[in-house]
Order: structure tokens, then C-alpha cells, then sequence
């Protein structure tokens, strides 16, 4: 055929074809049949998802066509697809009016990582839920077990953050040594095996972690603290005559 294709290539194109960025327009070459000449270059953009490396990509225009993309104005929806479906019919009845939006198919390049996102998020509740539970009730078992102690430190003239440190040091080390051991793994996790899957990642960084440890130490310390502080507040004449 002697019908000249008009070519624009991506960085990544011009590379896999060994041409010259700086004389690459003007050129002449035969692409699958179709002869045409390089009229520009654009920059490497990601038209895939992120999970693969930028691959060459040549634009042109042909008369057969598979798919047209079309910017809609806002307004009724509704109204516009139905005379896009008119058009359609009256340029190629022979083919059904079959549509997407680019942004659900966008989102649809990520949707195992959002739905591992919202799983995560789930578990990671409930276990903070259950871990936040275990540790109120260890806490009420270590006040009840020290209420003769706790009753014999005030009378002797402890303050409530004496007791407070008392009751709780103890579980704020078991928590110092979890999170030691936990943040780690939990970045080895993420690091390797999540994004890895990426060809184009970012770093975790340190701040992350610092966050993700000072809200634990948070939680830990709402959660021990407040029966602490409960058990801190008891008379200590009516806990020993009890005793």
C-alpha cells in the first residue's frame, strides 16, 4: 500500500527501534505492513497499570478502528449515551454500542489492592479490638491482685502515677517488645512481597513505622491506664479492712 501512516512514538519506542531522539522525526519506516513517517514524541506515560514497566507505544491514525475515546461534557448522563447509541447505529449498525468509562477501568488496574486494602483493614481492627480487650482484662487481673499492696502504697504516700506505673510497666515492656519484634517483620512484609509487585514503587521511609509504634504505645497506655487509674482512685481503708 502506498498510503503514508503519520507515527508518534513514545521515548520507550524510539529506544526499542535504536533511533536517534534528536533525528528521529521525518523518518521513514514500515510498521506491520503500514508505511508511514515518525511526525513527533511524546514523553513515556503509563497507560497500564503501575505493576508493569512502560512499554513502546506508537500512535496513527486508520480508517479501521476498533474503539473511539470521547470526552463528555457534564449534564444528563442518560441523554448522552442514548445519542451516542444513534450515532453509533446510523456509522456502524453492524457492530453493537458497547461502552466504558475510562475511570472505572482505571480503578479496575488496582482492584485486588483495594480489596486487599479494605480485608486488611478489617483484621487489623479486629485485632487491635481483641488485643486492646486481652490487655483491660490483664490489667483488672493485676489490680485486683495487687488491691492490699496498691492500699498499703497510699497509705505510705503514693501518688496515682505511682500506682499507675505500678500496675502498667510490666504490660508497657511486653508492648515495647511486640512492637519491636512486630514492625520488622511487618516491613520486610510490605517491602518484599507487596511492593516488589510494582515496577514503579516508593519507599516506606521511617515515619510510617514511628507512627505505627506510637500509636500502639497510644492504645496500650488508653487501655492499661484507665483501670489503672480506676484501681489508683480505690480508698485504702476500705481495701484493707477488706483484706
Amino acid at each position: 500500500s502506498d498510503t503514508l501512516f503519520s507515527f508518534i512514538f513514545n521515548e520507550s519506542a524510539i529506544i526499542e527501534f535504536g533511533l536517534n531522539v534528536e533525528q528521529a522525526v521525518g523518518t521513514q519506516l514500515m510498521m506491520n505492513g503500514r508505511k508511514g513517517e515518525i511526525v513527533g514524541i511524546i514523553r513515556d506515560f503509563h497507560f497500564a497499570s503501575l505493576h508493569q514497566v512502560i512499554s513502546p507505544l506508537v500512535l496513527f491514525n486508520e480508517e479501521d478502528y476498533n474503539f473511539i475515546f470521547i470526552k463528555l461534557k457534564k449534564g444528563d448522563l442518560t441523554a448522552t449515551l442514548a445519542e451516542l447509541k444513534k450515532i453509533s447505529a446510523n456509522v456502524t449498525p453492524h457492530r453493537p454500542f458497547e461502552y466504558q468509562f475510562l475511570d472505572q477501568q482505571h480503578e479496575g488496574l488496582y482492584a485486588s489492592e483495594q480489596r486487599m486494602s479494605k480485608i486488611s483493614s478489617v483484621f487489623a481492627s479486629l485485632a487491635i479490638l481483641i488485643a486492646c480487650l486481652g490487655l483491660l482484662g490483664l490489667v483488672a487481673f493485676a489490680a485486683a491482685q495487687k488491691t492490699k499492696e496498691i492500699g498499703i502504697r497510699k497509705v505510705l504516700g503514693a501518688t496515682v502515677s505511682n500506682i499507675v506505673f505500678l500496675i502498667t510497666q510490666d504490660y508497657v515492656r511486653l508492648v515495647a517488645l511486640s512492637i519491636a519484634i512486630g514492625l520488622p517483620i511487618a516491613y520486610w512484609t510490605v517491602d518484599h512481597l507487596f511492593l516488589d509487585g510494582f515496577a514503579y514503587r516508593t519507599t516506606i521511609g521511617v515515619w510510617p513505622l514511628i507512627i505505627a509504634a506510637s500509636v500502639c504505645f497510644l492504645f496500650a497506655f488508653i487501655t492499661s491506664g484507665y483501670q489503672a487509674i480506676k484501681a489508683a482512685f480505690i480508698n485504702p481503708t476500705e481495701t484493707l479492712r477488706s483484706e
